[in-house]
C-alpha cells in the first residue's frame, strides 16, 4: 500500500477517487451477488446433468445468465478496486474556501 504524501511537515488529506468508487461498489454489489448465487444454487439443476457442455448451455434458463453476470460484474469491481488501490496515484481532497464562494456570488 502506498503512503500517502506529505510535505513540510504538514499533512494533507488525500484521496483515490476511482479507487474509492470501485471500492464501495464491490460493497454493496454483495447483496445482488447473494441474489445471484441463490438463483444458481435453486435452479442450476437442469444445467449441472447435461450431457454435453453445448447441452448444458442450451439448459441455462435466462435468470441463470443474468445471475452469472451479475456475478461476473461483481468479481469485475473487486479485481478493479484492489489494481486501483495500487496504482492510482493519490489526490488531494478540495478545500472548502468560503470566501470563494462569496466572491463569484
Amino acid at each position: 500500500m502506498k503512503a500517502q504524501p506529505e510535505t513540510a511537515g504538514e499533512s494533507k488529506p488525500c484521496y483515490q477517487p476511482r479507487a474509492q468508487l470501485c471500492t464501495v461498489l464491490a460493497w454493496l454489489w454483495i447483496f445482488p451477488a447473494l441474489g445471484a448465487v441463490w438463483i444458481l444454487l435453486t435452479s442450476g439443476s437442469e444445467w449441472r446433468h447435461a450431457g454435453g457442455w453445448r447441452d448444458g448451455l442450451r439448459a441455462v434458463w435466462f435468470e441463470q445468465w443474468i445471475a452469472l453476470g451479475l456475478l461476473a460484474l461483481h468479481g469485475f469491481f473487486l479485481v478493479m478496486a484492489r489494481w486501483l488501490r495500487r496504482t492510482e496515484p493519490f489526490r488531494e481532497a478540495p478545500t472548502d474556501n468560503k470566501n470563494d464562494l462569496n466572491e463569484t456570488s
